[in-house]
């Protein structure tokens, strides 16, 4: 993945590799958004710790990688992990700062994270999020990615369904 690093996605914005050193701000960027937006309870406060540590573990053995948003002042306002399932890449912590929705900050994030895993050699990407996140299932929808089942659940404190969504390579 080192091709990614100091990927301009315009507007002096650059997108580059997480480190263990992002751990923090990662996990509190997610928690301090899913708590306060979402409305998600202090259970989401484990998972995003379970989830790093789950990613931290696997960087240096497998195809997991993932990458941090900065702005032109070099702050961090967004990442996005792919993990290697063993049979496809699982789109995991993907976040951007609210402030910056609607400038196409999202689709050039996920647009670079397709690539990286296409060249990972993975064939299926995978990811899961909530139907309460109405732009996130746009934006999985417009990149070409198909819903694969919207499963009611009550996670988080919240009722909602879970929408998990597949993404193919075409055979060359």
């Amino acid at each position: 993945m080192t091709d990614m690093a100091g990927k301009s996605l315009g507007g002096g914005f650059l997108l580059r590799p997480y480190s263990k050193s992002d751990e923090y701000w990662v996990a509190s960027a997610h928690i301090a958004h899913y708590r306060s937006v979402e409305r998600f309870d202090p259970s989401f406060d484990d998972a995003v710790w379970h989830a790093l540590s789950d990613i931290d573990s696997r960087l240096e053995n497998d195809r997991t990688f993932g990458f941090i948003l900065l702005n032109a002042g070099k702050a961090r306002c967004g990442s996005v992990f792919a993990c290697d399932t063993g049979v496809a890449a699982r789109i995991r912590l993907f976040l951007l700062d609210r402030r910056l929705h609607g400038q196409g900050l999202g689709r050039a994030m996920l647009s670079a994270v397709l690539g990286a895993i296409g060249e990972a050699g993975f064939s299926r990407i995978e990811v899961s999020t909530f139907d309460a996140h109405a732009s996130a299932c746009r934006l999985y929808s417009a990149a070409g990615f198909i819903e694969q089942a919207r499963t009611p659940t009550t996670t988080f404190g919240r009722r909602m369904a879970q929408v998990d969504f597949a993404f193919e390579f075409a055979a060359l």
